[in-house]
């Protein structure tokens, strides 16, 4: 569903920062301030998997809602008592990184705000490097300094959300993870 259906769906708790991200994508293409680097929106839907990835991977209580535009990485609301939105944690799923869902899975922000605010400087694709490297190889690549051709998207995108960069990184994602990871569920096996 679009994102006026999620809106007005018995799903959604609330949407406004999110009714005000998809605006900002409509306005950005027809301004074409440039590219906003791994954070393509999507319909908000139930992760299907594809033809080379397991829907298994994700977690069944997360409503996706963007991608990164690559090996099938997505971002997905992760359901607050069976109701999604702004409010909602924000799972990172990479299904290249493993294939136990568990290690496949990262919490990014515990609602959309705070995920915003993790990839408002350097941009979205990057944050996978959780999967590969950890987060010491996601903290000396947010050490360089954000690529110049993307100045220009990002300070409006930073702007327009009224978005902080995050300061202290390995701290939060580790409080994060520490309480929402137990609260993701996946798909049974023999099911």
């Amino acid at each position: 569903m679009d994102i006026e259906e999620f809106s007005q769906s018995d799903l959604c708790s609330s949407a406004d920062l999110l009714k005000a991200l998809y605006e900002f994508d409509r306005d950005n293409d027809e301004q074409d301030w440039g590219y906003l680097d791994g954070l393509q929106l999507s319909e908000f839907e139930s992760y299907g998997g594809t033809i080379l990835y397991d829907p298994a991977l994700t977690p069944v209580n997360t409503l996706t809602f963007a991608n990164t535009g690559g090996d099938d990485v997505h971002f997905g609301l992760l359901a607050i008592n069976g109701k999604y939105g702004d409010t909602s944690p924000v799972v990172m799923t990479v299904p290249m990184a493993d294939l136990d869902p568990v290690n496949a899975n990262f919490i990014l922000g515990h609602s959309v705000y705070e995920f915003l605010c993790l990839g408002c400087v350097h941009g979205f694709s990057i944050l996978e490097e959780l999967a590969y490297g950890g987060v010491d190889e996601l903290m000396e690549l947010f050490s360089e300094p954000p690529d110049h051709e993307e100045d220009l998207v990002f300070s409006k995108f930073r702007e327009r959300l009224n978005l902080k960069p995050w300061t202290e990184i390995p701290r939060r994602l580790a409080e994060l993870e520490s309480f929402y990871k137990s609260q993701l569920v996946f798909e049974s096996s023999g099911e």
